[in-house]
Formats: C-alpha cells, structure tokens, sequence
C-alpha cells in the first residue's frame, strides 16, 4: 500500500488510519454521512480561523524565543486537527458515494 496514493477511506479500510472511525459509520445512510462531513469541513474552517486570528495563542513567556515556541505548538496542534477534520470529512463523503452509486 503506498500512503501517498491511497485516499483517507482506502487507508482506513486497511486498518490504517481512521480506521476506527470508519467502523463507526459503515451502517450509517448517506445522508447522515454527508451532513457529519458538513460538519467536519466547518470545524476545519474553524481552526483555520483560530490560527488566522490567533484565538487561543495566550502569552506564555516575556522571551521571544519561549512565546514563539508556545505559538508554533499551537499552531500544528490546530494544523494536526485540520488535517484529521478534512480526511474524516473525505471518509464520509466517500462512503456515502459508494451507498448511492453502489460502488466499491
């Protein structure tokens, strides 16, 4: 399996990642499937409004070095969500595709 060819859902159907949240949603009508995306992709954009607007990024440190350390932390823990938000998003409408069309 090359990861950087295989989309969110074929991994997790590998029992890779998300895997686990694929199980969950398998029995699931695709309508259902469809808005959990909606919701995903919100809360992607959220965060991204969060890193945009530095909401959260609270001062940590009178040190340069120190605060950008904390802002950089943030930063890729909103970044890791986004990531995460936008493939379980992938997963869903995938998978919600195949029960319409009947597909793979």
């Amino acid at each position: 399996m090359n990861a950087k060819m295989d989309t969110p859902l074929q991994i997790a159907e590998a029992g890779g990642r998300h895997a686990g949240f694929l199980g969950q949603r398998l029995g699931k009508p695709s309508d259902q499937l469809l808005r959990e995306a909606k919701t995903l992709r919100l809360r992607a954009a959220e965060h991204q409004d969060k890193i945009k607007n530095r909401t959260g990024y609270s001062k940590v440190s009178d040190e340069p070095v120190i605060q950008a350390q904390a802002d950089g932390g943030r930063t890729r823990h909103l970044q890791k969500e986004i990531d995460n938000f936008l493939q379980q998003a992938e997963i869903c409408e995938q998978l919600a595709q195949r029960k319409t069309t009947g597909g793979p």
